[in-house]
């Protein structure tokens, strides 16, 4: 009986242990890249008959903003995309 009440506060011990560590882990502040890197998407418009949806989106971390135009009607069709590439 001496032994199983061993391993369970051992057992216990061990759990909070790690819960602890994981709320430590959770609360932890976001690095300064996070807050200095560029928006996704950004300039999001819709055309003044309201039938599209434009706004420019940067897919990598260095990449180049891309334009991308929506039909408003149909937005999981494939949009008409537009980069800065010549």
């Amino acid at each position: 009986m001496k032994k199983i009440l061993q391993f369970a506060v051992i057992g216990l011990t061990l759990l909070s242990l790690s819960a602890v560590s994981v709320w430590a882990t959770a609360n932890q502040p976001y690095p300064v890249e996070e807050w200095a890197k560029r928006a996704d998407m950004r300039n999001v418009s819709l055309s003044p008959d309201g039938s599209k949806l434009a706004l420019l989106k940067i897919a990598t971390k260095d990449g180049n903003p891309i334009l991308e135009v929506y039909d408003a009607n149909d937005l999981s069709a494939k949009p008409f995309k537009m980069d800065a590439k010549p």
